[in-house]
């Protein structure tokens, strides 16, 4: 096992389409196909279960993506902090999932050029961290600064909002609640919920799950369903499994699916998305980094929080 064939089990199970996986890693589908068989032979189990579409994760893949994306970190983590010594110093921008990271990535043209009249030697990076990682690097030293969304535990990191946007409840389309212009959160009680990992930050965790506000499970309501760790495999489980779950409106525009509808949320807590620091760490460069951005999604960011035209339902 080596670290490309990681780089590619990684993107196969984060896209779950040897397709768009191909895409992301510039390169055609069926070597991409051949490198995966060779490392289930290597290790000896099934990583993906191809007797469905789109394929599925099996357990074994499941635990495999968790601990690739660990030691992809960390050989990245490495390369950075040695490349860092340098006089050309990396700043990393972590975000907390695929829908941020288009957030910023369509922000930089409005910020690179300014960052680099105050710093030539600047490089900047946007590493992709996770939906079940909130803080998107920043409190293990992965990430310089962190585009990601609130709510999560906040201690030792500074946050300043960017932006705001409502809510709206992922649904297969043949559920009867599609066709409401709006509900409640509380119509949901009796479904299977997209849950995020279990050691995820329970603010976080909760805010997900239709409980916001609090992490305890005294009178709340329960919540059973598959554990995702990314955004397709979200938008799978809704589609095949007729989970439901809540996410920002934005995230409905980026990712719409056959047999998923999404459906605005009534009386629920608008989404918060920040630039987040740790406080102890930011010398005047990660500042100043903060304030470029921050001064960018204030000016350009608009686009990315308006509602889609039509309704939004897909399929």
């Amino acid at each position: 096992m080596d670290l490309r064939q990681l780089r590619y089990f990684v993107a196969v199970g984060e896209e779950l389409s040897f397709g768009r996986a191909a895409t992301r890693l510039r390169m055609s589908q069926p070597p991409l196909s051949q490198r995966i068989q060779e490392l289930e032979r290597e290790l000896g189990c099934a990583l993906l279960d191809r007797s469905v579409r789109p394929i599925r994760l099996t357990e074994s893949g499941r635990i495999l993506l968790e601990e690739a994306r660990d030691i992809l970190d960390r050989v990245e983590r490495a390369h950075s902090r040695t490349r860092s010594a340098e006089s050309r110093r990396i700043l990393t921008v972590g975000v907390v999932s695929e829908a941020v990271a288009s957030f910023v990535v369509g922000l930089s043209g409005h910020f690179r050029d300014r960052l680099q009249a105050i710093y030539p030697e600047i490089t900047l990076r946007v590493r992709m961290l996770g939906i079940a990682n909130p803080a998107a690097g920043i409190q293990a030293g992965q990430c310089d600064i962190a585009v990601t969304r609130l709510p999560f535990d906040t201690r030792g990191i500074a946050t300043r909002s960017i932006g705001d946007e409502p809510l709206v409840a992922a649904l297969r389309s043949d559920d009867r609640l599609v066709e409401r212009d709006e509900i409640e959160v509380g119509e949901l009680r009796d479904h299977l919920w997209c849950q995020l990992p279990h050691d995820s930050d329970p603010l976080w965790r909760e805010y997900w799950l239709g409980r916001p506000g609090t992490v305890s499970d005294h009178g709340r309501p329960q919540r059973t369903g598959p554990v995702v760790s990314s955004l397709a495999e979200y938008v799978q489980c809704v589609a095949w499994e007729g989970a439901v779950g809540v996410l920002p409106r934005s995230v409905a525009r980026l990712y719409p699916a056959a047999g998923v509808s999404y459906v605005p949320l009534a009386e629920y807590p608008r989404n918060q998305l920040v630039v987040a620091w740790m406080t102890g760490r930011a010398d005047k460069m990660v500042r100043d980094v903060v304030d470029v951005v921050t001064a960018a999604a204030t000016s350009h960011g608009v686009q990315f929080f308006e509602p889609p035209r039509g309704r939004e339902v897909f399929g």
